[in-house]
C-alpha cells in the first residue's frame, strides 16, 4: 500500500497530465495511472473533497506548464514520476513535456497540504554522506557509529547485550509475534519511545559533526541535489486552498553556505540564507525497520 504523501504526489501528476492532454488534444499521453487499478490504489487513500482538490492543483499545474511552454504545440506527454529516481537519486523529474518541434521540457511536481517546508528527496541513512556530499570517508565514520548506535538502541529492548543486529531483531519480533502482533511498533512496546529519541538525537549530532568537517563546495552540492536547482518546479498545495506555480531555483556555491545546525531532535539543516535545507532521521515503520533520511527545504523570508 503506497503512503498517502506519496499517492498525492502520484495523483498530483496524473491530473496535470491529464489537463494537458485536453489542452493538447492531439497530443500523446503516456502514463501508468491510466491502468485502473493502479490509479484506485491510489484514489482509495482519499476522501471525496481531497480528490477533488488533486483535480484542480492538476488543473492549475497544467495551466502553469502551458504559461511556461508558451505557443509551441505539444505532441507528447508523458508522466514518469512513478519511476522518477529509479535511475540515480539525481533523476527527480516527474513529467516530460515534448512540443512538435522536438523540444523536451521537464517537470518536477511537488505538492503538500501546505509548502511552509516541502519534502524533497527519500535517502538511505547509509549513503547520504557518500551520495550527497561526495565524502565516502565521513560515510564509513558515520556508518561505524551507526552500527553501534543501533545495536545499542536495539539491546534496550530487552536491556540486554546481545552483539549481532540481525540475531536481535529476529528476537524482537519473535517477542512481538508471540504477543499478538505483527511486528514491533512503539505503539505496542512504548517503554522504547525515550530510547528512540535518544538513539535519532545520536545520529542527528554525529551527522552534523560530519558535515562541519566536509568542505563548504561539497556542502552546497548537497543542497542543490535537494532544492533540484536548476529544473522547473510546480509546487502546489491542495486541500482547504488550492494553489500552483512555477518556480525556478539557481544553483547554490560554497558562498551561500551560511551555516549548519541541528532542528528538533532529530535533523540537520543546512542555512543558505533564503532557504533551510533539512535532513531529518526515521524510522520506516517499526522498532526492527531500516532507518530513513528525509531531505526537505523551506524558503525563507529574507
Amino acid at each position: 500500500m503506497p503512503s498517502k504523501s506519496d499517492s498525492a504526489g502520484k495523483l498530483h501528476q496524473y491530473f496535470t497530465a491529464l489537463t494537458l492532454k485536453q489542452v493538447y488534444p492531439e497530443s500523446q499521453l503516456q502514463s501508468p495511472l491510466l491502468d485502473e487499478i493502479e490509479r484506485n490504489s491510489h484514489l482509495s487513500l482519499f476522501s471525496d473533497d481531497n480528490i477533488a482538490s488533486l483535480k484542480h492543483i492538476g488543473d492549475l499545474s497544467a495551466n502553469e506548464i502551458k504559461k511556461h511552454i508558451g505557443e509551441d504545440n505539444v505532441i507528447n506527454i508523458e508522466d514518469i514520476g512513478i519511476a522518477s529516481g529509479a535511475s540515480g537519486f539525481r533523476n527527480t523529474d516527474d513529467l516530460e513535456i515534448t512540443t512538435d518541434s522536438n523540444k523536451v521540457i521537464a517537470y518536477s511536481l511537488k505538492c503538500a497540504t501546505s509548502i511552509s517546508q516541502i519534502l524533497s528527496k527519500n535517502m538511505g541513512a547509509k549513503s547520504l554522506i557518500s551520495s550527497y556530499f561526495s565524502s565516502p570517508k565521513h560515510q564509513e565514520e558515520f556508518n561505524s557509529y551507526f552500527e553501534e548506535a543501533r545495536l545499542c538502541f536495539l539491546n534496550k529492548f530487552f536491556d540486554g547485550n546481545e552483539k549481532s543486529i540481525n540475531l536481535l531483531s529476529k528476537h524482537i519480533n519473535s517477542h512481538a509475534n508471540k504477543n499478538g502482533v505483527s511486528k514491533a511498533r512503539f505503539t505496542d512496546f512504548p517503554h522504547m519511545d525515550d530510547y528512540r529519541d535518544v538513539f535519532l538525537r545520536t545520529l542527528r549530532d554525529c551527522l552534523m559533526d560530519k558535515i562541519n568537517d566536509i568542505e563548504k563546495s561539497k556542502l552546497s552540492d548537497a543542497v542543490n541535489l535537494i532544492l533540484d536547482t536548476n529544473k522547473n518546479h510546480i509546487i502546489a498545495v491542495y486541500g482547504r486552498k488550492n494553489s500552483a506555480k512555477y518556480s525556478r531555483v539557481k544553483d547554490k556555491n560554497q558562498h551561500d553556505i551560511v551555516s549548519v545546525y541541528s532542528r528538533g531532535n532529530d535533523s540537520v539543516v543546512i542555512n543558505t540564507g533564503d532557504y533551510e535545507v533539512g535532513f531529518r532521521y526515521k524510522f520506516e515503520s517499526g522498532i526492527t525497520s531500516s532507518i530513513k533520511l528525509v531531505g526537505d527545504y523551506k524558503k525563507l523570508m529574507v
